[in-house]
């Protein structure tokens, strides 16, 4: 044991680390001050924290959606919300299936984050790629990239598809034949269509913000893989819909995506992510149809500022230590 000790020094810290918390929670003060209720079913914290529930505003969201769709800013919009911190959720259309354009670009990412865990060499792998500056390939612009080259690592593609949500990185990811069976495997883990790049509502917002969440708790990816999936997507260039509802000082970790077809037609704007809010962070996501790509965002950008101001109000904490 004392050798295992010397050979992984964290396995003792990790021994302290729980012996430690195991002395502060469980103190016979604690313990003398609770003995009335002999638990079994409930949550054994209650002993030591209550949580706060936050009230429900989906009506609050229903009214703004009526409002929006009356003034003709929007004619369909699907919502999910669900705190981090208890697991509290609500849905406006949540099952309801949009057509999920870039949005797919983020479990392509993950289909590559988890194959990296292990294979450490396929992120640092050097590819020919050279970009052609289509300028009807994405109707929402990021930034032109700058130190263009013939060559790039995987990771710096994942980085430019996410951060700028470029869709010749993402074609080539999804195409890139060693990893082309990676990526439709992972999605038909992920309860995902095969993608296609025909038109089609295929994707509803209760599904996708999962995503987000096995990012967070790094369920699907490890601790490692998931933060620098979630530091690409706090880096998206798009600073519309969600995060302009939002105070600037807020990370935002998201993804939006958009589909427009032909001049005229129906357009969809969607945008999802965690919003950390300092003392109850959230996954917000919002997807839309309409006839305008910026009265969408504006809708979406509305939506997300009423929830953060009803989450900040209500929330000055997620929970509150006993007296023991």
């Amino acid at each position: 044991m004392l050798d295992t000790f010397r050979k992984r020094p964290q396995y003792l810290a990790i021994l302290l680390l729980f012996f430690c918390a195991y002395s502060f929670t469980f103190t016979p003060q604690a313990l003398a001050a609770n003995s009335q209720v002999r638990q079994k079913l409930t949550n054994p914290l209650l002993r030591y924290i209550r949580f706060k529930e936050l009230r429900p505003f989906k009506n609050k969201i229903e009214q703004l959606i009526q409002q929006e769709t009356a003034a003709g800013q929007c004619q369909d919009v699907a919502v999910y919300f669900r705190s981090l911190t208890n697991g509290i959720w609500m849905g406006i259309n949540e099952r309801k299936k949009f057509a999920p354009a870039s949005l797919l670009k983020v479990p392509v990412m993950m289909a590559y984050f988890k194959d990296a865990e292990k294979n450490p060499n396929l992120l640092s792998t050097k590819v020919a790629f050279s970009f052609t500056f289509n300028p009807d390939a994405q109707y929402i612009k990021a930034a032109p990239n700058k130190n263009l080259k013939n060559e790039y690592t995987i990771d710096e593609l994942i980085q430019i598809m996410i951060e700028k949500s470029d869709n010749e990185a993402a074609l080539f990811l999804q195409r890139y034949e060693p990893m082309s069976q990676v990526v439709k495997k992972t999605f038909n883990q992920l309860g995902l269509p095969e993608i296609t790049y025909a038109p089609g509502d295929t994707v509803g917002i209760r599904t996708y913000s999962g995503f987000f969440r096995m990012l967070y708790n790094a369920s699907y990816l490890d601790i490692g893989m998931s933060e620098k999936a979630l530091h690409y997507l706090s880096r998206s260039e798009y600073r519309g819909g969600i995060v302009a509802g939002v105070p600037k000082n807020i990370t935002v970790a998201h993804k939006f995506g958009e589909r427009r077809l032909k001049e005229g037609q129906t357009v969809q704007l969607h945008d999802a992510g965690i919003i950390y809010h300092p003392r109850n962070p959230y996954i917000l996501g919002v997807m839309t149809k309409g006839d305008n790509l910026e009265e969408l965002a504006g809708v979406i950008a509305r939506i997300s500022s009423l929830v953060y101001k009803e989450v900040d109000s209500q929330y000055q904490a997620g929970f509150e230590l006993l007296d023991q």
